[in-house]
């Protein structure tokens, strides 16, 4: 390979590692959802009906806060999560002697993220306020992850990608009949976000405002429930260079670019039963998210919905056992639905990379499809469709409720081949490991 193309390829894959501003995955997509928290995690996440846990109830479908029993009830723990990303294949970048009249260069490539831990406590209290009404506030995490792909490039173009969301919320519940209960919450989220190489970022951070507002029936066999949760939007200033910041006459303020990220807007439904056999509870719950008009992920996911069904057996000697099963959508767009842009970000600053041949200024790389595709390989991943836990829960004390869980998300395995005949195809194996605890306090 010529020095001209190394220059190129390194400068392409520095772009690649500045785009992947939304590099995170969750459980479902770029979510947590309720499956980290403490009783929830141990069914998959299960909770909009039948939540067996204060952070589900106040952060799954608020109308289910007028199920507490007692008068006020606390919970506060937290949940362990540690991704598995895996890629290998072959990368066809655009040849730097010209945008169209060249053969593109074709870059093996093969490594594995070193991004692998994240922590996210939650803590919730309830309060009941009346017979009919019940008020709630807490603090979860709601999405996080990243990729972490440094120790696949040569340590001067060290690239890093990490976002973490949590969020404060406050909710109510009010009983309207005698069996319809309605809810609502209101989220401040608070997030951090550091992204691009290592000599050239730093950490920033924003915030920006949800809700969710949901309905619960409980009727003599079944409950059912549906939600509706806005957008949370987050304007990361600063965060992206878009421009020649080594050329003298390129201001600070034209050189940097905002960048929107936006949670999307969800619809939620479940239905429950805990009439079926003694101490036995379960229940079934569908999610749908909006991220095809999501600010951001947009450019590369899907709408994606997900069907959950978790279970929970109470125990002669008053242990709780739980187990659940998910499976959801493909997130990832087509290679054809890729534009040339990532949240209307066209061009990147890549230092040493020759702009001039795409008419642009030099040191900066213009956004194509085949980098979008290697973002969505190695940084946007969420690729895992399916999903088992297991969980259990004991009472310490009379009013002192220990509840334990174990996540596990697999079938992550993804082939993105580039339609046109570039010889560009990357192979994709995701997996994700989790693990939970909280402890409840209910006093009458």
């Amino acid at each position: 390979m010529t020095t001209r193309k190394q220059i190129f390829v390194a400068g392409s894959l520095i772009a690649a590692g500045l785009l992947s501003t939304s590099a995170l995955a969750g459980p479902m997509g770029s979510e947590l959802d309720l499956g980290i928290t403490p009783a929830g995690g141990g069914m998959e996440g299960v909770g909009l009906a039948l939540p067996q846990g204060n952070v589900s109830m106040l952060f799954g479908n608020p109308s289910t806060l007028g199920q507490l029993k007692g008068s006020t009830s606390f919970t506060f723990g937290g949940a362990y999560i540690s991704p598995s990303l895996k890629a290998d294949g072959t990368i066809a970048l655009p040849n730097p002697a010209g945008p169209t009249t060249m053969p593109p260069v074709l870059l093996p490539f093969q490594g594995a993220s070193r991004l692998t831990d994240l922590a996210a406590p939650h803590a919730a209290v309830l309060q009941r306020i009346s017979p009919d009404t019940v008020v709630a506030m807490g603090f979860t995490g709601i999405s996080g992850l990243g990729s972490d792909w440094r120790n696949v490039l040569p340590p001067s173009f060290s690239l890093i990608a990490d976002l973490k969301l949590f969020g404060g919320t406050m909710g109510f519940s009010h009983r309207v009949a005698d069996n319809l209960y309605m809810g609502g919450s209101f989220t401040l989220g608070i997030g951090s976000l550091q992204v691009g190489t290592v000599p050239s970022t730093g950490s920033v951070n924003n915030f920006g405002i949800g809700g969710t507002m949901g309905m619960t029936y409980q009727g003599d066999v079944f409950t059912v429930s549906g939600a509706y949760k806005t957008e949370l939007a987050i304007n990361y200033k600063r965060v992206l260079i878009t421009q020649n910041i080594l050329d003298p006459t390129v201001t600070p303020a034209d050189a940097f670019s905002n960048f929107k990220l936006e949670q999307p807007r969800e619809f939620m439904f479940g239905i429950g039963t805990d009439k079926v056999g003694q101490g036995t509870m379960m229940e079934v719950d569908f999610r749908w998210k909006n991220y095809s008009n999501s600010k951001g992920y947009s450019s590369f996911w899907r709408n994606q919905w997900k069907i959950a069904f978790g279970a929970q057996q109470e125990l002669p000697n008053g242990m709780v056992v739980r187990g659940g099963y998910s499976y959801s959508r493909a997130i990832a767009k087509d290679a054809s639905q890729l534009g040339g842009s990532f949240g209307g970000v066209s061009q990147l600053f890549a230092p040493g990379f020759p702009g001039q041949a795409f008419g642009l200024a030099p040191n900066v790389a213009p956004v194509t499809p085949g980098l979008i595709q290697l973002v969505q390989a190695t940084i946007a991943d969420g690729h895992w469709q399916q999903g088992v836990s297991f969980g259990f829960g004991m009472k310490l004390m009379p009013n002192l409720r220990l509840d334990l869980n174990v996540n596990y998300a697999f079938d992550g395995k993804l082939t993105l081949n580039d339609p046109n005949p570039s010889g560009q195809s990357i192979n994709v194996n995701g997996k994700l490991l989790a693990t939970g605890m909280g402890l409840t306090w209910t006093f009458n």
